[in-house]
């Protein structure tokens, strides 16, 4: 089984409300869907399947947003 992440978007009004704000596509053995996905969400990710591009650059939107959900 293969899985993959690809980054989508960062939307910064769903990151003010303080839900998930990073839209993030995976696939799984060619099943392909996306997710919104927390900085915590992210973070799970990357320590289970490893560091990648696509999560790396959602955990940097959220990094470079000055503002956590946890805020």
């Amino acid at each position: 089984m293969e899985i993959s992440f690809r980054f989508i978007e960062f939307n910064p009004r769903r990151n003010a409300r303080g839900v998930e704000a990073a839209r993030v596509e995976v696939n799984y053995d060619g099943d392909i869907g996306w997710l919104w996905m927390s900085k915590e969400d992210v973070q799970a990710n990357i320590d289970e399947f490893g560091e990648c591009e696509g999560l790396r650059t959602a955990l940097d939107a959220y990094n470079n947003t000055g503002r956590n959900e946890n805020d």
